[in-house]
């Protein structure tokens, strides 16, 4: 994974966000900001899909039947450390 822009804004359900791999970039979607056990529910619940795209304005079909990964919980570092970067919201 190539960093990409460092990012402080707070995700929500719904935003997209890009990695990029090689010259590629996939795509995935946070579902919930909510995740953990108990009273630590403070994680990210993360979907990352196979589809890619050598342009990041180029956002293919998102199709939760076709993940790269298993869904994947996360904090903020990934995003905070330039490796996710926001992309698109509300959509």
């Amino acid at each position: 994974m190539k960093p990409l822009n460092k990012s402080r804004k707070k995700v929500c359900v719904g935003d997209i966000f890009t990695l990029k791999v090689g010259d590629m970039y996939y795509f995935g979607r946070v579902i919930r900001t909510d995740a953990g056990f108990g009273e630590n529910k403070i994680w990210n619940l993360i979907y990352i899909y196979e589809a890619q795209s050598k342009d990041k304005n180029d956002i293919p079909t998102l199709d939760k039947n076709r993940l790269l990964i298993p869904p994947y919980v996360t904090n903020r570092q990934a995003w905070l450390r330039g490796y996710l970067k926001l992309w698109k919201t509300d959509l």
